[in-house]
């Protein structure tokens, strides 16, 4: 896997970050980034191939929305590329494994196009129910032909949703205010969601087969290609109408227009195709029953600003302050969330990158338990952030958050998490283990204070340092005169001692001490260090 390297500075040390822009994205969220200190905007619409690789190879990050193709042959082989941003919901566009791969953050803006999305699905709904499109082509041709557009209300009538995420359920909401019933199927909703949003909450095949009309917003995956194929159509009520306003390729396009033409489905109204633009061969845009948009669903001039805005500020948040918030492909955590669990992401981090460097072998298991408060809250960029500190010692620049946990996976590394919420000696608390072949070792860490992080206990014995700098560890007889031997050695070699700590289980058993120094360990030190008879496992630790 390729380094990814350092933006570059000013003369004044400052970071310089460089953010590409190649689809047409509103202003106000680029305003956002070019009033930020140090962030530098290039708009250039339509790169692609080489010409945007050599780009990104010299970018941080690059904002699209659904033209540029960000696959992996495009994604530069190294370089300073570190976050992809897409200015809407769907990622079709980006390789997103590739992406983690290579350690590059990608996220989305879900929020911002939400009620555009779920309007327009709504919007489509009535046009369909009402023979709109057709009545206005008729009335602007010269006909007046009322009886030929009679429709139907939506009242009363059985609305099905499959899929009851964000912009599911604003469409829910909005039905039940035309007085309509409404299903609803996503795996991934509790019962007590569906009950808020007033939904019944049922299997897909039973939607299927009681709903009048059929909404669909479920996310393209493998498993959702095809949602709605021909054996699905052949479970629906006959005249059965059917929208899809979410991603091309949840319906199989000629199952539908067949079940169109025998008149199992009254009608379709569609935004979103398996091929855009939709070829003029499409037996769908022969069908007078089907009415069709050209991906209009986030087009509205609130949504493009939203989702610029919003994309913008998280570009900013994460190469400014490593705050992750929508990513893809990354554990996330929120501006709420980041004031508490912040700063135990770099307290975990550090204390991996500590504890692997104690540890003898190759680390099979690293298990992040919280104790206390912090149990409570959501840690997984916690616990990501643990295995990216154990992992950098091997791999340094090429672990991240973003592919840390893939990474420990791909190298049979098992990652466990567990939670204690019963109160102890710090009002919060996390141990980091590592298991290798031959031994384990654990290590306690907290954070005192508004932000600072502290190392209280290594292997269940109690101490209190800052893991930050060049530290020497190792264990000692506990006797007199081994501190001032130790501190000869450094002295005679111009290594100054910035702090120490010395702790054991008892007196007279053997101790475990921590020399923190401001200058770096030559091979040399630790060696005449080593030749001393007193220490042992002695070890120069860079946290």
């Amino acid at each position: 896997m390729p380094d990814r390297s350092p933006a570059p500075r000013d003369k004044a040390g400052r970071t310089r970050f460089r953010v590409l822009v190649t689809d047409p994205v509103a202003e106000e969220g680029l305003e956002i980034l070019r009033r930020t200190a140090g962030f530098e905007v290039d708009v250039r619409l339509k790169l692609a191939g080489p010409e945007l690789k050599k780009a990104l190879a010299a970018s941080d990050a690059l904002v699209v929305r659904s033209e540029t193709k960000v696959t992996a042959d495009v994604m530069p082989d190294g370089g300073r590329l570190k976050v992809v941003g897409r200015a809407g919901v769907g990622v079709d566009n980006v390789d997103v494994p590739a992406a983690t791969r290579r350690g590059i953050l990608v996220m989305n803006a879900p929020q911002g196009n939400t009620i555009a999305a779920a309007e327009h699905a709504l919007a489509l709904l009535m046009a369909l129910m009402r023979n709109i499109p057709a009545a206005h082509a008729s009335l602007k041709s010269g006909e007046w032909k009322r009886s030929k557009f009679v429709g139907h209300e939506l009242y009363g009538k059985v609305l099905g949703v499959v899929g009851l995420g964000r912009i599911g359920g604003e469409v829910a909401k909005r039905a039940r205010a035309f007085g309509m019933s409404v299903l609803g199927s996503d795996p991934l909703i509790t019962v007590e969601r569906a009950r808020d949003l007033g939904v019944e909450l049922i299997d897909l095949k039973a939607l299927l087969k009681r709903a009048d009309l059929i909404s669909l917003h479920a996310p393209k995956t493998t498993e959702t290609r095809h949602l709605i194929g021909a054996a699905e159509l052949k479970l629906m009520k006959p005249g059965v109408r059917i929208v899809n306003c979410a991603r091309g390729g949840l319906i199989d396009e000629a199952a539908l227009a067949d079940a169109i033409q025998r008149g199992q489905v009254a009608g379709a109204a569609l935004d979103v195709f398996e091929t855009e633009p939709l070829p003029a061969t499409s037996p769908l845009l022969k069908l007078d029953q089907v009415v069709v948009t050209p991906h209009l669903g986030a087009s509205t001039a609130e949504a493009q600003v939203n989702v610029s805005v919003v994309i913008a500020e998280q570009i900013r948040d994460y190469l400014v302050s490593k705050i992750v918030r929508n990513a893809v492909n990354a554990p996330a955590t929120s501006p709420e969330a980041m004031g508490v669990v912040g700063p135990y992401i770099a307290l975990a981090e550090r204390m991996g990158r500590f504890l692997v460097q104690l540890t003898s072998g190759v680390p099979k298991r690293i298990i992040v338990e919280y104790r206390g408060e912090i149990a409570g809250r959501k840690f997984a960029g916690v616990t990501a952030a643990a295995v990216q500190g154990v992992l950098s010692v091997a791999l340094q620049d090429r672990v991240n958050v973003v592919n840390a946990l893939p990474l420990a996976k791909e190298r049979g590394i098992a990652v466990n998490e567990g939670t204690n919420t019963e109160p102890g000696e710090f009002s919060s608390l996390v141990r980091i283990t590592i298991a290798t072949a031959t031994e384990t070792r654990y290590m306690d860490g907290t954070v005192i204070g508004k932000d600072e992080p502290h190392v209280v206990g290594v292997d269940g014995l109690h101490l209190d340092i800052l893991p930050e700098g060049v530290m020497i560890t190792f264990q000692n007889d506990d006797r007199p005169g081994i501190v001032g031997k130790v501190g000869t050695i450094l002295g005679t070699h111009h290594i100054n001692i910035a702090g120490l700590h010395v702790c054991r289980p008892t007196p007279g058993q053997r101790a475990f001490s921590i020399f923190n120094v401001d200058n770096p360990v030559s091979d040399q030190v630790a060696r005449e260090l080593s030749r001393l008879a007193e220490l042992a496992n002695l070890r120069v630790v860079t946290v």
